[in-house]
């Protein structure tokens, strides 16, 4: 009895010491977990107030740079609208859209700025040179003319420069306007000593306008009225070997201000075809403002001889 007792105390003492053993390692298990759990939660703490102290730098540093941005935005400005202030006067332009696609109402603008009298702007709406809009039975009896397209796009040229000439619209002008094909923001006053055409049109209009513009500035052409061909860094209708072959000045880029100052110094008196695309002769002339000549504007003199023209016209 005794014997067995004391060998059931003993097993007892031993289970309790190794029950001990593992309640002691179990919350020694637990306080290192804790403990972990309390370190990996500082370290993601501290990581995130990194975090958000960059963050707050670098909201600070896009205010800073946006400030400066407005800032250089505004002396760029000044220093454009002082550079070409009156540098046109006593010039009579005309502004003509071929499409409507997107806003180039800041070129009126830049004429008042430098001194231009704006004879006219004319927008013609894009669906008028679209292939696949059908045309308009008033507009075909105001053109005298049928279902060809093409000899619509020349008379739309040929009524475009005799409204500009005589400075008031055809009855075909009339008409169009009258469908909501063409809007004026400034009606015909009087001629003028220069056009600007803006390319502003889709590529579904793309021959048209090529018909239409190539028809407009050989009668430019006859009536010796330089022309200056423009449209922005979206648009993708000009050719610029072809018009540099016509002797026309082109712009590629007219929504920049290397565009508008390269606008200014076309008709101004320079000439060239400038841009960022493929045959352009850079972004600006190499001098803006060179010293007057005798004529307001002289832009294709040598390109003009009537046999490069019979030549370019034969090439077409």
């Amino acid at each position: 009895m005794n014997m067995k007792y004391y060998l059931v105390l003993l097993i007892s003492v031993f289970l309790s010491l190794g029950l001990g053993i593992v309640v002691g390692i179990s919350l020694e298990g637990k306080d290192v977990l804790e403990k972990q759990h309390n370190t990996i939660a500082q370290q993601l703490e501290e990581e995130f107030m990194g975090i958000r102290n960059e963050n707050r730098h670098l909201k600070d540093t896009v205010t800073s740079l946006q400030k400066l941005e407005k800032e250089n935005k505004e002396l760029n400005e000044l220093m454009f609208n002082a550079m070409i202030k009156n540098k046109l006067n006593g010039l009579g332009v005309a502004l003509i859209e071929a499409g409507d696609e997107r806003d180039f109402s800041s070129l009126i603008s830049i004429l008042k700025t430098s001194g231009a009298s704006i004879e006219s702007s004319i927008t013609f709406e894009t669906r008028l040179f679209d292939q696949d809009e059908a045309i308009n039975e008033a507009v075909k009896a105001s053109a005298q003319i049928g279902m060809d397209k093409e000899q619509l796009y020349n008379e739309l040229a040929i009524n475009l420069m005799d409204s500009i000439l005589e400075g008031r619209y055809t009855h075909l002008v009339k008409n169009l306007n009258q469908l909501n094909l063409i809007h004026s923001s400034i009606n015909v006053q009087n001629s003028c000593d220069a056009i600007i055409l803006v390319l502003n049109s889709s590529n579904n209009s793309m021959e048209a306008i090529a018909k239409f513009s190539k028809d407009f500035m050989e009668l430019c052409w006859e009536n010796s009225i330089p022309v200056v061909v423009v449209e922005d860094q979206e648009g993708n209708l000009m050719n610029i070997d072809q018009f540099r072959r016509m002797g026309i000045s082109t712009i590629d880029h007219i929504d920049t201000l290397y565009g508008k100052l390269s606008l200014v110094s076309l008709l101004y008196g320079n000439s060239g075809n400038f841009g960022y695309g493929d045959g352009a002769q850079g972004i600006l002339p190499e001098e803006l403002f060179p010293e007057r000549q005798d004529t307001i504007l002289d832009l294709n003199e040598e390109t003009r001889l009537e046999s490069d023209r019979e030549d370019i016209i034969m090439e077409e």
